[in-house]
């Protein structure tokens, strides 16, 4: 039987707000090092290489937009927006779970997996529910107080609401904050309702 919302086709230009839960509830970044790694393979997969250098990593650069994302401790949300047709999104997905896994097991001596196999994936039907849904993973961290949100290290809510150096660089922001006119006060109003 089928997973809900675990879509098995991507197409060119969909936006998939894509989420994976820890196996067993068990902590996901038991310490700082942990979400750096997560956002470093973000920034491995996600980011174009120097010029003139060979990863011997996949890319992924040309192929996925990172919208925005929330590390929790026992899970993970991100929007990805696919650029071409194809497996794209679960290749890039794969390689993630695939690098964060073996640098979980290979630090706590652990052996397995660590996320759930398959992970969800729900694609985003018009341009409401894409800032909802962006609202939905920035305020995860603390749905009762957005405030407190606004200040969560390991999401993208500071590329949205602050023009500072919280930035990183492979969060695609602009295609929520067109919405917003491009105003990160805005886009932070709109948090705080």
């Amino acid at each position: 039987m089928p997973y809900i919302n675990s879509v098995k086709e991507y197409i060119k230009d969909g936006i998939y707000h894509v989420y994976n839960k820890t196996i067993h509830g068990i902590t996901l970044f038991r310490d700082e090092d942990d979400f750096i790694k997560f956002l470093s393979l973000l920034y491995r997969y996600l980011t174009e290489p120097a010029k003139g250098s060979t990863p011997k990593h996949k890319l992924f650069h040309d192929k996925i937009k990172l919208i925005s994302f929330c590390l929790m401790d026992n899970h993970i949300h991100l929007l990805l927006k696919q650029i071409q047709d194809g497996k794209v999104l679960a290749k890039f997905m794969k390689s993630l779970i695939v690098s964060y896994t073996r640098y979980f097991n290979d630090k706590y001596g652990l052996a397995g997996s660590v996320l759930h196999g398959v992970y969800r994936a729900r694609q985003i039907e018009n341009n409401l529910d894409l800032i909802q849904i962006s609202k939905y993973i920035h305020l995860n961290p603390s749905p009762d107080k957005p405030e407190k949100a606004l200040y969560y290290p390991y999401s993208s809510v500071r590329c949205f609401t602050t023009e500072s150096e919280y930035n990183f660089s492979f969060v695609c922001a602009d295609e929520v904050l067109r919405f917003f006119d491009f105003s990160p006060e805005k886009y932070k109003n709109f948090l705080l309702l």
